[in-house]
């Protein structure tokens, strides 16, 4: 009972100040929103809310319908598969938000609230210059600024939460006047900040893409080829990672270089 009282003296306490800065024009609106949720999201780690989470995974586990990934390019023993995994997927307690404006700051409010309740081990953002990087403060930014802060955002969110957060970034086009376009850190669009903030930057290249037989370092083969390029690694080694890539399934697997290959390297 004390428990109970405790709790709902803070909210009282809380909704009350969250009343008054609804009405103080000054404040912007999102702030106050943020704000509110951050007070309730920090109670109900005090409060048994099973049931709705309950809810709140049902609304937002993945669910996908096997019958809308048929594609004609794909092998009937494929398909199965698409379809075994498909229901694999929906059992998986993955949560999406796909609400049209996220920021990194209304991630970090939900990312606290499902943490308190021990739903959350990994982020994923896709991807960060689609984030609403509305500036509501008085600041003059321009878009690097505001990729930059939103980058560090994601950086100290990591290291708050202590779990890891998968940043997904676009690139800019001048991979393309490279040789194979094979993308590297300069690449990373609208600002060096991704860069700076990261622990492990990887760039993902098909070789293939732009008509080039032969992948130059590793000598094999372009077809069904995906290179995975560890481009930074504050903690460890970078290098290149290859795989195989189905386009008919848009799946990647481990890479086994073609017969074809590895007897010409046998002689």
């Amino acid at each position: 009972m004390l428990k109970d009282y405790f709790i709902r003296r803070e909210l009282i306490k809380g909704l009350s100040k969250a009343l008054g800065t609804t009405v103080d024009m000054t404040i912007y609106t999102e702030n106050v929103i943020a704000n509110t949720q951050e007070l309730l999201y920090s109670l109900c780690r005090d409060v048994a809310w099973n049931n709705t989470l309950r809810n709140m995974e049902t609304l937002m586990k993945i669910n996908i319908n096997p019958h809308t990934l048929r594609s004609e390019q794909s092998t009937p023993e494929e398909w199965t598969e698409a379809q075994d995994t498909a229901r694999k997927l929906t059992s998986l307690p993955i949560m999406i938000d796909d609400s049209s404006s996220m920021s990194i700051d209304s991630i970090r409010v939900q990312a606290c609230f499902l943490k308190s309740c021990g739903k959350c081990d990994i982020i994923f953002i896709d991807y960060l210059q689609l984030g609403d990087m509305k500036n509501h403060s008085k600041e003059n930014r321009n878009r690097e600024q505001e990729v930059a802060i939103a980058a560090r955002k994601a950086k100290l969110l990591a290291k708050e939460m202590n779990y890891p957060v998968v940043l997904l970034s676009q690139l800019n086009r001048e991979a393309e006047n490279r040789f194979a376009g094979r993308p590297q850190l300069s690449d990373l669009r609208e600002s060096g900040a991704i860069e700076q903030n990261a622990d492990i930057v990887l760039l993902l290249h098909r070789p293939a893409l732009y008509k080039v037989a032969t992948d130059k370092e590793s000598g094999y083969p372009t077809e069904g080829l995906g290179i995975l390029s560890i481009a930074k690694h504050r903690n460890g080694e970078t290098g290149n990672v290859y795989f195989s890539h189905n386009k008919s399934m848009t799946k990647i697997s481990d890479y086994v270089p073609p017969m074809e290959w590895l007897m010409k390297q046998a002689r």
